[in-house]
């Protein structure tokens, strides 16, 4: 295995992908980053100076078979990455091309975050420390005094900086982790190549707690990521466009098994509401940790809040953005002030979309979600979309899935970006809707009573962000 850079090669076959190409320019030279086109003959013969230890294939031309590309890329390079990049939605067959020779399979735009960490973590692997990605580890996992056999960092995400908090074979003293908790931090990182200390740590110690067949909430979060990938890729993996009765009430009942197990159901435990927000809080962003912790805290504020029912808000979590696999890549791959008006009218239709697919699905769920979802974006003043509605006539369970959503966004986190903590989030939130209601963005009413909620719930209101030590 290569041991630094300069001894690592990546291979793109047909159209060069913008969010590989991204990847791979942040951290390798550009004559290691190869492109050719669809010619398998040639591809046979050629003979590289430095092995590829990733090969990502695009969309293959009409007549060239998919599974034939791959079964000759497995034998011609048979310890590289195989992978296939694609926006053509129809005919997706993630399990079926994995079973063929490609490791995995990626969906665009939907997939763009997932397909720029595998490579990052593929590129920590292969470089053997040259480089390093990050995994967030939720602190209620890690027990006060324990002895941990991992690094552990800090992340400031808009210096783009991972600053050591503790060492291998030190502990989280009480004291550190009560200050972690007191600024708001519900989790620290770890480097993906120790990520297995965690796994046997969290193990050992859900054991000792009588729970051995339990998940830690690091890998609850990890569990729900991959649940929701695997559903959400599954609903474009049919050549019709329309689905059949019998595979939307799979989904659904998908849906359901997701919500169960790892949504409504962790409120079982002995941790309050509070501490289960401030544990979701912080995450690392992609589409599919998005889906999940939106559902998460739209259950969460429908118990504390009284609205709605939480699992039917959990559902509509779930499924708010499907609809963004219709927006167009490049939309999606731009700042948002840099589209024109035209770009940001198909943008704003994606809860129209959402709704769209579900109909086409054939995904049989009550009306109160259907309005949810296609209602998360309006704003209680008017002026939201994609309806402009107003007042009373925007729901108020669809406020609290908007809510939820707009939580999310400001507290995950996101490389380049300020990352707020759940009092900051509030306070943005509480701003929006009460110091100007001529441009209210939720009801007054419920954002008091989430206020209220608050300051039951978390005993500080500290928003400084923790010392280094």
């Amino acid at each position: 295995m290569a041991s630094n850079l300069g001894s690592i090669s990546v291979l793109m076959i047909g159209t060069p992908l913008p969010a590989a190409v991204k990847t791979f320019e942040a951290v390798l030279p550009v004559s290691q980053i190869l492109t050719r086109p669809y010619d398998l003959e040639a591809l046979m013969e050629e003979t590289f100076a430095l092995m590829p230890a990733i090969i990502l294939c695009s969309q293959t031309p009409d007549g060239v078979s998919l599974i034939e590309v791959a079964q000759l890329l497995r034998m011609q390079f048979q310890n590289s990455k195989i992978l296939f990049v694609t926006s053509q939605r129809e005919g997706f067959e993630r399990k079926s091309l994995q079973k063929n020779g490609f490791d995995d399979a990626f969906l665009m735009p939907i997939d763009n975050t997932v397909l720029q960490q595998f490579l990052k973590d593929e590129l920590a692997k292969i470089s053997q420390g040259a480089i390093r990605t990050f995994r967030s580890v939720k602190l209620m996992d890690l027990e006060p005094g324990e002895v941990l056999d991992f690094d552990t960092f800090l992340f400031f995400p808009m210096n783009k900086k991972y600053v050591k908090y503790s060492a291998s074979g030190d502990s989280l003293n009480e004291s550190q982790t009560k200050k972690l908790a007191k600024h708001q931090v519900g989790s620290v990182h770890v480097t993906v190549d120790q990520m297995q200390k965690v796994y046997d740590f969290t193990a050992s110690r859900l054991k000792k707690l009588g729970s051995a067949t339990g998940l830690s909430e690091t890998e609850k979060r990890e569990k729900i990521q991959g649940a929701v990938r695997e559903l959400m890729v599954g609903l474009f993996n049919d050549s019709a466009k329309e689905g059949t009765i019998e595979q939307g009430r799979a989904v659904i009942a998908d849906c359901q098994g997701i919500v169960k197990s790892y949504i409504t159901n962790s409120g079982k435990d002995s941790a309050n509401w509070y501490a289960k927000l401030l544990n979701l809080s912080g995450s690392d962003a992609n589409s599919y940790s998005h889906s999940g912790n939106t559902a998460t805290y739209a259950a969460l504020f429908s118990l504390g809040l009284g609205i709605g029912d939480p699992e039917q808000l959990a559902i509509a979590g779930l499924m708010h953005d499907i609809g963004m696999v219709d927006v167009p890549e490049e939309i999606q791959l731009k700042p948002e002030g840099e589209w024109t008006e035209e770009e940001r009218k198909i943008f704003q239709k994606h809860p129209e979309f959402s709704v769209n697919l579900i109909k086409n699905r054939k995904m049989i769920v009550p009306e109160i979600v259907m309005k949810m979802i296609l209602m998360h974006h309006e704003k209680f003043s008017g002026g939201g979309y994609p309806r402009g509605l107003a007042g009373p006539k925007f729901l108020k369970e669809a406020q609290v899935l908007g809510l939820a959503n707009r939580f999310d966004k400001l507290t995950a986190v996101v490389e380049g970006q300020a990352t707020l903590t759940p009092k900051q989030a509030l306070d943005l939130i509480k701003a929006e809707s009460l110091d100007n209601p001529s441009i209210a963005a939720f009801d007054p009413e419920i954002v008091n009573k989430l206020v209220a909620m608050f300051s039951q719930g978390n005993p500080t209101d500290s928003s400084e962000v923790p010392e280094i030590q």
